[in-house]
């Protein structure tokens, strides 16, 4: 997981993966799945899709 917007200070963006983190902790597999349908695909290589996703106002691609 990488939270878009990669030039904030180291303990701004653990802050932020740890906020991120912690509300995807709270999810069930549905909201999970239902979070996931909501991406915006952003492209697709050797390594599969990628998409950008808002969770709780933090943009994780």
């Amino acid at each position: 997981m990488e939270v878009a917007g990669g030039s904030s200070p180291r303990g701004g963006r653990l802050a932020a993966y740890g906020a991120v983190s912690f509300s995807l902790a709270l999810c069930s597999d549905r909201e999970l799945c239902d979070l996931m349908d909501t991406a915006a695909p952003m492209g697709a290589g050797i390594g599969g899709t990628s998409a950008l996703l808002e969770v709780d106002g933090t943009p994780v691609r």
